[in-house]
């Protein structure tokens, strides 16, 4: 919750001082973030999931949307309709682990790239940065529980994480969690 907090307050103080074109963007971006702590608190909550399950692409598109308003690079998103066995909650914590690793370690002039599909009775969310790499220290020598909280919270759903060398030059790292109609878990 600390990481939207943050961005809710640091996008409401920049919309108090702006009466330009920009003020539209920062307030919605401002509902998205609250959106996406709603969903954390209902996680926390523990209130039950849709049966049928949520859109990944949707969670995804805002999710890169809320990370691009804070990262000076690109971020490019190609998002399919895909539907994940797992919460809007769940969802929304491994997206915002992963986009803020991979735009820090990207750097302000890097690339983020976000992919959302299905297939095989699966959904795929990966992400891929022109950071480091894997066995690269974060440039401001800071390590986080970043990829252990993902992979527990795909394991939770039946699910499981693949790390790899992303074709930007980085770390890609692809979730795969069940898909409605998918064998049963």
């Amino acid at each position: 919750l600390i990481e939207p907090a943050t961005t809710i307050t640091w996008l409401a103080r920049a919309a108090v001082t702006d009466v330009g074109p920009d003020l539209r963007d920062r307030l919605g971006t401002i509902a998205l973030v609250a959106s996406q702590m709603a969903a954390i608190c209902e996680q926390i909550l523990d209130w039950p999931r849709p049966a049928e399950g949520t859109r990944l692409d949707l969670v995804a598109g805002d999710a890169a949307a809320s990370a691009q308003v804070r990262f000076a690079g690109v971020i490019e998103v190609d998002v399919q309709p895909a539907m994940a066995l797992a919460s809007a909650g769940d969802l929304v914590r491994i997206l915002s682990n992963l986009l803020v690793n991979a735009c820090r370690v990207a750097g302000p002039s890097g690339r983020v790239r976000v992919i959302v599909d299905e297939g095989d009775s699966q959904a795929r969310l990966a992400i891929a940065d022109t950071g480091g790499g894997l066995g690269q220290t974060d440039p401001r020598g800071r390590a986080g529980l970043g990829l252990d909280i993902v992979g527990a919270l795909a394991r939770k759903h039946g699910g499981r994480v693949h790390l790899g060398v992303s074709d930007l030059g980085g770390l890609a790292v692809t979730v795969l969690l069940p898909a409605p109609g998918g064998p049963s878990r």
